[in-house]
């Protein structure tokens, strides 16, 4: 059987697809310990998106403001941005 990295895997003998586990050895303490982990890098790993996304909205709205030469129209794009999330 041969696999990309979890999930669905091709069996060699039938060429069926059949799902893979790759965490099937392991005890449900195990793997909700995994599981809780593996949950808090990912909660970690967006903070920095999230802080560079919101960054990039107050950049943007003053970049506008100096190139349109007025704060009102300035504004809009990150009122846009925050009225879409």
């Amino acid at each position: 059987m041969t696999t990309s990295g979890g999930g669905a895997g091709v069996d060699a003998e039938t060429g069926s697809e059949v799902e893979v586990d790759p965490a099937a050895h392991l005890d449900p303490g195990e793997r909700h310990a995994l599981q809780r982990r593996t949950i808090a890098t990912v909660r970690l790993a967006t903070v920095p998106g999230q802080a560079a996304v919101a960054g990039s909205v107050a950049v943007v709205s003053l970049l506008a403001g100096e190139l349109l030469g007025s704060d009102r129209w300035a504004g809009l794009g990150g009122a846009a941005f925050t009225a879409g999330a």
